[in-house]
């Protein structure tokens, strides 16, 4: 899927263009399972962090309870919506991002059920051939792409 906020405020569309190729290919057309604006509450079309939610989280929640290993991925540029669109923001509740949700209802579902659950949970920063593990403070190694 594709979460799509304009360049700057001031901003209302998005190009994609490959400055490198001026030929056909140029231009490309993508295909996408989901496309979202999260670009101003007041558009009609705009996606809340609740409809990412339906979307997608509902469902990696359930696969995670049912024994599979799941993984949310963002890619994009600095200041593309990664981190909002994962984390959001604490204040106020509704824009808390996917990974709160989900990890929430996770632990809500094994609180209610008899069965016994093991968790585990990775964060991981993949920057500039770089690995970081997100969770661990203090890492004394650099973790490397290879």
């Amino acid at each position: 899927c594709v979460r799509i906020l304009p360049q700057s405020p001031y901003s209302t569309t998005v190009n994609l263009t490959n400055p490198l190729d001026t030929g056909p290919t140029a231009t490309r057309t993508f295909a996408f399972d989901r496309a979202y604006w999260s670009a101003k509450e007041a558009d009609a079309h705009y996606v809340s962090q609740e409809h990412l939610m339906d979307d997608l989280g509902h469902e990696l929640r359930s696969n995670v309870l049912d024994g599979y290993n799941s993984c949310l991925f963002a890619y994009g540029q600095t200041g593309s919506g990664k981190t909002y669109s994962v984390l959001g923001s604490e204040t106020p509740p509704e824009s808390r991002g996917l990974l709160p949700r989900i990890v929430e209802d996770i632990f809500k579902t094994i609180e209610r059920a008899p069965d016994e659950y093991a968790t585990t949970i990775s964060y991981l920063e993949i920057y500039n051939e770089q690995i970081r593990d997100l969770l661990r403070t203090g890492q004394e190694q650099q973790l490397r792409l290879e």
